[in-house]
């Protein structure tokens, strides 16, 4: 990445950079405090008094599972991505954690019990997989959402600003994770803060009923809450919210913001993933904010100058007493090849400086539980070299700025280069969670649950490959006993090896034995009623029975057309009188 060490030394700039403080705001009601002015059917939020925004939804991509030169693509595409918005426009990332209750959970991924005798069955099977959601973290979701900033004189001005936007985001996104985006409606961005603001609570934002006589009862409807006087903010506010010196209440539950600082010269790319992938309520949000380019060049060309002047006056020192001028200090030697190096990322390599505030906000149901959580993430953050600090008496600011309306106001700011910014890669690893899916194990990066129904797919074939005893059989009989408990389809196993006998007889299947000295026998000479729907029957077993004959002679000789019109004639005379009887059948009887 672009180092944080060349921007704190070359640029000499503190590693938090703070701007002008605005004037204290004191809220007199809970809706004081939600950081937003107003809210507009098309999805955009005025958050301040020209600034207005937009958001959205990102779906998760492969990242952490791909190899190094797949991960290298995903990551030029990204940085390249962040690298097309220009100053006029900030971006913010954000991943919200959201717990879903047990008892919903359970309800998608449980196997209901049936009138047959196979519940005791379903009710181990349901064991085994109450036993694996300990493990796992499905009562955790993580949305990602992109959240666009812009000043407009009105909103007029700045829908026309975002209609020309949605196009270059959508095409940037598609190239970037496969799928097209459109930008969220302001249902789902409210119900988007309803759930951050609610926490765990078991009655959702929206909710639709049709009414006796017709009518649709909505629990949100932008002209009946006009009617009624009310806002969006009554709409989305919790009863409460009290902000501490290092922690918030909201109703019930207990908040904390904090900001990542001391970023290390080296990081790996999947820090963001590693810091937004905990068990527990949370936010995280990233606010890119870019410099013109002349702006850039111009900073850094003056402190250019500042540190070869440094340079020179530390030459000038060592030779005036006498020491070599090679021994000067090593980290105004670094400073130097750094900045040179940024100014060759900005005139050569075409990036560009970011301003990059980067918070985080922990929800909990007790204050000891905030304090662990708290402590979990400051211990990620060390795992990355990084310091993950309370925000002491900025905790509004700092979740105002975690919320997902690119509103900054903790002003805290790091500076990072395009490749810098770009580390910060939300995508980790893409979920397979289907409601009513089959079970097939952990994923090995997530620790999520895999429901997938195959069935749903446009080709739901599948095979299984493994080394000898690494569980292929284990594996099959699985998904079997899976397809058993959970629907009504049939299954058919063709079993040389006789080892799938035992699981058919105890689910009351039939074993069917075709060997020598066996009772059963396969005539493939037969013919159905329904052997052909609109095609010639005839014409369809002359074929079947020519192949038959190839797959007999091996596939060194093929039928020659003498031979495979002697097959056709007699097929047509053994089956003519069959058909003929079948046909008169069904005309006399329908």
């Amino acid at each position: 990445m672009g180092i944080l060490n060349t921007i704190t030394k070359a640029l000499g700039l503190d590693n938090t950079k703070k701007t002008p403080k605005e004037p204290t705001r004191i809220p007199k009601t809970v809706q004081d405090s939600i950081p937003y002015l107003g809210a507009y059917e098309n999805g955009i939020i005025q958050v301040s008094a020209r600034g207005y925004s937009r958001m959205y939804a990102l779906s998760d991509i492969n990242f952490s599972i791909e190899s190094m030169d797949e991960q290298r693509a995903i990551f030029g595409k990204y940085s390249e991505f962040i690298g097309s918005f220009g100053p006029e426009v900030q971006m913010q990332v954000v991943v919200h954690n959201k717990s879903i209750s047990s008892s919903e959970f359970e309800q998608n991924v449980l196997i209901g019990m049936k009138n047959d005798s196979l519940n005791e069955y379903r009710e181990e099977m349901n064991n085994m997989l109450i036993d694996k959601m300990a493990v796992a973290r499905n009562n955790i979701i993580h949305n990602k959402y992109l959240v666009v900033y812009i000043e407009a004189d009105d909103i007029e001005a700045a829908k026309n600003t975002f209609s020309r936007l949605d196009s270059s985001i959508s095409s940037g996104l598609k190239k970037l994770i496969g799928t097209d985006v459109a930008p969220c409606s302001i249902r789902e961005r409210l119900s988007n803060l309803y759930d951050i603001y609610h926490v765990d609570s078991d009655i959702p934002f929206y909710q639709k009923l049709k009414m006796r006589d017709g009518r649709i009862s909505e629990t949100f409807n932008l002209k009946e809450l006009k009617k009624r006087g009310l806002t969006t903010k009554d709409a989305i506010a919790p009863m409460s919210m009290v902000f501490e010196h290092d922690y918030i209440r909201i109703d019930d539950k207990y908040a904390r913001s904090l900001t990542l600082r001391n970023l290390p010269s080296y990081l790996r790319g999947d820090i963001l993933a590693e810091m937004s992938n905990q068990p527990f309520n949370m936010l995280t949000s990233i606010i890119y904010r870019s410099l013109a380019q002349g702006d850039a060049l111009k900073l850094v060309k003056n402190k250019t100058v500042d540190i070869n002047q440094n340079v020179v006056e530390q030459q000038k020192k060592a030779s005036k007493n006498g020491y070599s001028s090679d021994l000067i200090s090593p980290e105004i030697r670094n400073s130097q090849r750094e900045v040179e190096q940024i100014m060759e990322d900005l005139t050569q390599d075409n990036q560009k400086l970011f301003m990059t505030t980067i918070t985080m906000t922990v929800f909990a149901d007790t204050k000891e539980q905030l304090d662990k959580y708290t402590e979990i993430v400051k211990a990620t953050a060390e795992r990355f070299v990084c310091q993950a600090d309370v925000l002491s008496e900025q905790q509004e600011l700092g979740f105002d700025t975690c919320l997902p309306l690119c509103y900054n106001r903790v002003k805290m700011e790091r500076m990072l280069n395009t490749t810098g910014a770009a580390i910060f890669l939300p995508f980790s690893v893409k979920e397979l969670m289907q409601k009513g899916g089959l079970y097939y194990g952990l994923n090995a990066v997530s620790h999520q649950l895999i429901l997938y129904d195959r069935k749903s797919a446009k080709n739901g074939n599948g095979v299984i490959l493994g080394t000898s005893g690494s569980g292929k059989s284990f594996s099959a009989k699985r998904e079997m006993v899976s397809v058993l408990l959970n629907t009504d389809d049939d299954i058919i196993v063709i079993d040389p090896e006789n080892e799938y006998s035992p699981l058919a007889v105890l689910f009351h299947g039939s074993v069917i034995r075709i060997a020598p000295g066996s009772n059963v026998y396969l005539n493939p000479m037969d013919m159905s009623l329904d052997y052909a729907e609109k095609d010639d029957p005839i014409t369809l077993k002359a074929d079947f029975i020519a192949s038959i004959c190839e797959a007999a002679l091996g596939s060194r000789y093929e039928l020659s057309p003498t031979q495979r019109s002697v097959i056709d004639r007699c097929t047509k005379n053994v089956y003519m009188e069959y058909v003929v009887v079948v046909k008169h059948f069904c005309n006399t009887y329908g």
